[in-house]
């Protein structure tokens, strides 16, 4: 996994990789993601983080963007990045359209498939 968990001087953590920098402290992580996106490039970073399964709270999503803004990357390339991980995030979660084995689509939300609740699947009609 390319963001990882780390220690240093006996604090917990955040790096980009095995040879990345330790980042301890509330911005730990923030430095972590930054780290990566100017080692990897926002292409490559976030092919690297659907890869690893990496889930981006979207704050985490608005520090890559960022970074990006702050290397002179294109709005374009931007959105790019943001939809790339933020469709990886909404998967993770099970939302809508990509509810979890065992869970449909109900009025915008993802439900048991065994529910008590009457549930109508798409295209039932």
């Amino acid at each position: 996994m390319p963001l990882k968990r780390c220690s240093s001087d006996s604090e917990t953590g955040w790096k980009w990789g095995d040879e990345g920098t330790c980042y301890t402290g509330p911005d730990g992580k923030k430095q972590a993601i930054k780290q990566g996106v100017a080692i990897e490039g926002p292409e490559k970073f976030s092919e690297k983080a659907i890869e690893a399964d990496l889930h981006f709270e979207p704050h985490e999503i608005h520090i890559v963007t960022d970074a990006m803004q702050d290397a002179g990357y294109s709005y374009v390339s931007q959105v790019a990045v943001r939809v790339a991980l933020n469709t990886q995030a909404d998967k993770m979660s099970g939302y809508p359209p990509n509810c979890n084995e065992g869970y449909i689509e109900k009025d915008g939300k993802c439900i048991p498939k065994d529910s008590k609740e009457p549930v109508y699947e798409k295209g039932a009609f």
